[in-house]
């Protein structure tokens, strides 16, 4: 399962729960993100041809986070721009 938190129309957060299965490579984040997020499942043996990426110029307006939870839990405080708290959820490893 993938849960978005929006607020006012901003992606504020994508959450990959333990049970999102797909075969093949699922982008989750829009191509002008400046940092890509994916989930890729392949047969054994699969072998990614060589490549390479395309030079794109990006500018980072904030810094961006990824948590990957292995062990207990915690409290994310989402937070409009005048940092009053639009949404908390707890996320914790396995869900």
């Amino acid at each position: 399962m993938i849960q978005q938190i929006t607020h006012n129309d901003r992606l504020l957060s994508i959450i990959i729960r333990r049970n999102f299965e797909k075969n093949g490579i699922e982008f989750f984040t829009p191509d002008d993100f400046s940092q890509q997020l994916a989930y890729m499942k392949r047969p054994k043996d699969y072998v990614i041809p060589p490549h390479v990426h395309n030079a794109v110029v990006r500018e980072v307006q904030f810094t961006k986070e990824v948590l990957f939870i292995k062990s207990g839990k915690v409290r994310v405080d989402f937070y409009d721009d005048d940092k009053t708290i639009s949404k908390a959820l707890f996320l914790k490893r396995g869900m």
